[in-house]
């Protein structure tokens, strides 16, 4: 970045582990003195954070379930037989890295990672990945005094609705010590950057970008 732009002010983001990636950038450049006029996070939990869990029967939880419903229906038709298995794949993949962990393996492998698109990546992109996720599963983050825009997917998987976190700040709002905004895009993770929900998350980062130009954050915490 700083062969490229020697100078900020720089604007950042990254959508899931890229938006973790974005945030240690911009922690680390505002060490350094730099002005960093804004941070935007793409649905992204926030490393290092035990998210709370709501209990089955909450009511948070049970609203969730049934505003998603709907959305489930279209989105799994969408999916196909091929894309509903690959889903089962990458959760069964995750359980066997879980399974893993508890005899004292420390870092991923390929074998550990599935996509949510059927088509595999090239070797060395998978590698990258990799790297990428063991190196976040590592990270110990800082506190952040800048402004950061956190912009969530509205439905949950139905694994998470039933038993995950629901933390509308994906954790953020406990790292952050700067102004924080939230948008919520009427997607999924797998999809909020795709074709049609990705206009709705362009419109959110277009305004931020112009507000970032004008430089005029009225408030402190948006939901």
């Amino acid at each position: 970045i700083k062969s490229v732009h020697p100078n900020g002010p720089y604007r950042l983001g990254g959508y899931c582990t890229g938006g973790q990636i974005a945030y240690a950038i911009g922690c680390s450049l505002r060490k350094q003195g730099d002005d960093v006029e804004l941070v935007a996070i793409i649905d992204g939990n926030a490393p290092g954070i035990t998210l709370t869990h709501p209990s089955v029967w909450s009511s948070k939880r049970i609203s969730c379930i049934l505003k998603s419903l709907p959305f489930w229906l279209v989105d799994y038709k969408d999916l196909g037989l091929a894309g509903v298995w690959q889903r089962l794949r990458k959760k069964l993949r995750f359980n066997r890295f879980t399974k893993r962990k508890l005899i004292g393996a420390e870092n991923y492998v390929v074998e550990d990672v599935i996509l949510d698109n059927p088509t595999q990546l090239p070797d060395y992109q998978m590698n990258l990945l990799v790297t990428e996720l063991n190196a976040i599963s590592k990270y110990k983050p800082e506190n952040y005094d800048g402004q950061v825009v956190v912009i969530t997917s509205r439905y949950p998987t139905i694994s998470q609705a039933i038993n995950g976190p629901l933390d509308p700040f994906l954790g953020w709002d406990r790292l952050v010590r700067g102004k924080i905004k939230r948008y919520e895009v009427r997607s999924t993770h797998r999809n909020i950057h795709l074709p049609p929900y990705c206009f709705e998350l362009a419109d959110y980062l277009q305004d931020e970008l112009k507000r970032a130009d004008g430089k005029n954050w009225a408030v402190d915490k948006v939901c």
